[in-house]
């Protein structure tokens, strides 16, 4: 079943890059509507995060639909798949708005994003086990990222969940880290209208 098991980790990691390339320059493309209105400038970003987000929950509804009819799914545990979903929103939203505003005063950022999260997805079991390179298996508590795709797997993959206590530092870094950019981000674009060009 190593399809299904490239699936589940592929689509999570698709829906970060995916959103991350879409949001980078969110602020900086976005200069007239900032220097015209006030508004909440942290909906720019996390409009294109929700929007990459409606084609991974497509996406994702299709793959549930696929193993359900090959009866490779545990209907029982899936209204636990939602958890993962949010924490993932919510995670690469924080993502989002670090990487816009960090445009906004330097665009080198653009051209190296790619090349940051390609080496990012080589830490991640994408498409290898945990028990292939026990020296990153640490990695499974400290990466939020690897903590999102182990969920995935563990709901849809191996049909349980295999670590209750991961769920819930899931949730707990995922919206303290959008809590902790949101505030942070409201502080620094203060005089933002001044600073985009």
């Amino acid at each position: 079943r190593y399809p299904v098991y490239l699936l589940t980790g592929l689509l999570p990691w698709s829906f970060l890059s995916q959103s991350l390339g879409r949001s980078i320059g969110s602020l900086s493309s976005e200069c007239v509507l900032i220097r015209r209105t006030r508004m909440p400038y942290e909906l720019i970003p996390i409009a294109m995060v929700l929007e990459t987000a409606v084609f991974f929950v497509v996406t994702l509804a299709g793959l549930i639909a696929v193993l359900g009819v090959a009866g490779q799914l545990r209907w029982v545990i899936l209204p636990a798949v939602v958890l993962p979903v949010v924490a993932m929103i919510a995670f690469v939203s924080s993502l989002a708005l670090i990487v816009s505003l960090i445009d906004v005063y330097n665009r080198d950022l653009r051209w190296i994003l790619g090349n940051l999260l390609l080496a990012w997805s080589f830490l991640l079991p994408i498409v290898y086990q945990h028990e292939a390179f026990p020296a990153m298996r640490a990695l499974r508590y400290v990466d939020p990222m690897n903590i999102i795709l182990g969920q995935f797997r563990d709901i849809l993959y191996y049909g349980h969940i295999s670590r209750p206590g991961h769920l819930l530092l899931m949730m707990a870094v995922s919206t303290g880290a959008l809590v902790t950019t949101l505030v942070a981000f409201r502080r620094l674009t203060r005089h933002l209208a001044k600073d985009v060009r």
